[in-house]
């Protein structure tokens, strides 16, 4: 099965990103793209949900299996075809747009094609059906929302991606978000860094080194953050003394939470409620 979607055409330009076209084939055994470089003039994505593909770069052949993608450069040359007992069930979109390139960052670097692992794929076909259903609509908020939903994809995909033959990465990266999502549900509990650890089964140490590499800050920057984000939420949300929202956020002395708070925000936390009191 074979599918294509063509969205409005822009009414308004220059968008981030925006689809030219979008499709999905689904086990279809001769699906097979050869093109030379210079054919095309847009970015070429392709997600893989169930199957198995392949995509060549000179004499080198890379199998392309579930939950992982593939991304061309505008006027890249381009081979890639589905598995013949295994057909791929896949998702592609070729897309242009002024802030892809800032976006993407360094993914395209020389010219290559892009391959990885997308995380949550349940997440992504949410985004990537979205998009085909409003190819339906021929407004201008269509327009507006088929550009914004690509630009969630992609965002998702740079930040949330992993390469495609990393897969202990890949692991990794799901162990760090699940122990930032463990240190965000309990910032009023005083863990230990080796706590923190125990929750994804690492050593201290790796821990904190691996948290940093792809969170970009350490554990415990990390958990003053959310400490400092849901005292805000509180300051605003509820009638609590500041000493008791100091608590609550997991400080344990007001005055300690007033300094770490001004440091943070640029502000105490008392002159914070004033101005977010009515939103």
């Amino acid at each position: 099965m074979n599918t294509h979607f063509y969205p409005p055409s822009p009414s308004f330009m220059p968008y981030v990103c925006y689809p030219e076209w979008i499709g999905r084939y689904q086990h279809l055994p001769h699906h097979q793209v050869d093109r030379p470089a210079g054919w095309l003039s847009s970015y070429n994505l392709h997600l893989v949900f169930s199957g198995k593909g392949t995509v060549r770069e000179g004499r080198e052949v890379h199998e392309m299996t579930t939950g992982t993608g593939f991304l061309y450069d505008i006027h890249a040359e381009q081979h890639y075809r589905a598995d013949d007992k295994e057909p791929w069930d896949v998702y592609w979109i070729h897309f242009q747009g002024d802030g892809v390139e800032q976006l993407l960052g360094s993914v395209l670097a020389g010219g290559r094609c892009w391959k990885f692992h997308f995380s949550n794929p349940a997440a992504v076909q949410g985004l990537l059906d979205d998009m085909i259903a409003q190819c339906e609509v021929r407004n201008e908020r269509a327009e507006i929302r088929l550009s914004a939903l690509l630009y969630e994809l992609l965002l998702e995909l740079r930040r949330e991606s992993s390469p495609w033959d990393a897969m202990s990465i890949y692991s990794e990266r799901e162990r760090i978000h699940r122990s930032a999502e463990y240190i965000r549900h309990h910032v009023a509990e005083h863990n230990s860094l080796a706590e923190l650890a125990a929750v994804v089964g690492y050593s201290p140490s790796h821990f904190s080194r691996t948290f940093h590499r792809i969170m970009g800050m350490t554990p415990v920057q990390y958990l003053n953050e959310s400490r400092i984000i849901e005292a805000k939420k509180l300051l605003v949300t509820s009638r609590l003394p500041v000493k008791d929202i100091a608590i609550a956020s997991g400080f344990s002395q007001s005055s300690y939470f007033i300094r770490r708070f001004q440091e943070y925000v640029g502000m105490t936390p008392q002159t914070y409620r004033e101005l977010h009191a009515f939103g």
